[in-house]
């Protein structure tokens, strides 16, 4: 599994240390250091999130597409609207109509299902895939720590799906969005979770802790992206990170 962090614009190196990236679609029309650290990446998947997370609902299709093109990512996460189903399905169904044969060519589309119940979440991932498979464009699914934030719980509706895929002849790749718990990543050991963004072993760092895959969650803030880290806790994110890193791509053999 690749990991993508999410970094405050002032360490954007921290990015460095993942192996894909995962970057912010407001912060792209934002800043210009920001969007130029993206397009700089032509070694690396990149992903763009479409800001509900941040703003609670995506940015406008026009506006997202400008964001992709200033950044040159591979990958966008097509507009989604956090705990709500029925209006996440009709955003999908509508921005995946809007694009030209030039705009599905260059780039892979995640959409992320929405619900407040493992059952209205899968339900949702269905009707998603019903009403969008005459345009072939999903690439991947994504699963949003908004809506399973217990790190025991997600790993299941990966399960059922995986079954679905096999039924349907359809195969996705699949992306955690999200990661406040780094034992979640031990849920997976049988999985084909290819990727999961996060900012956890920097907020972790800010509030003085090291990351653990071996004990409870420690309570601390998500890091500002306007933060600025002093060297003493730079240092500490960089060890946190390398960690996190080490394990995504290992823990099968360190966790059987």
């Amino acid at each position: 599994m690749k990991v993508a962090i999410i970094s405050p614009l002032k360490h954007l190196k921290l990015s460095d240390l993942g192996g894909m990236h995962f970057c912010l679609a407001q912060r792209v029309l934002e800043s210009e250091e920001y969007a130029e650290y993206y397009r700089s990446q032509e070694h690396k998947w990149v992903i763009m999130d479409n800001g509900a997370f941040e703003k609670g609902e995506p940015l406008e299709t026009e506006k997202l597409l400008e964001a992709a093109k200033l950044a040159s990512v591979d990958e966008i996460v097509v507009p989604d609207y956090p705990l709500k189903p029925k209006k996440t399905l009709n955003a999908i169904s509508n921005f995946l109509a809007s694009l030209s044969k030039n705009e599905r060519d260059t780039y892979d589309f995640l959409v992320v299902p929405h619900g407040k119940s493992i059952a209205v979440l899968l339900e949702n991932l269905k009707d998603i895939i019903g009403s969008c498979c005459y345009y072939n464009e999903i690439d991947s699914i994504g699963w949003s720590v908004i809506d399973l934030w217990k790190y025991q719980y997600r790993a299941r509706p990966l399960a059922v799906f995986s079954t679905l895929s096999v039924e349907s002849g359809m195969c996705f790749k699949h992306h955690l969005l999200g990661l406040d718990d780094a034992r979640e990543l031990l849920c997976y050991l049988s999985s084909s979770v290819r990727s999961v963004d996060t900012s956890l072993p920097i907020s972790l760092a800010a509030s003085g802790h090291q990351l653990s895959f071996k004990r409870e969650p420690i309570g601390h803030n998500r890091v500002s992206l306007d933060k600025t880290l002093p060297q003493r806790k730079l240092r500490l994110s960089e060890e946190n990170i390398k960690l996190l890193v080490y394990r995504a791509l290992t823990f099968k053999e360190k966790y059987p």
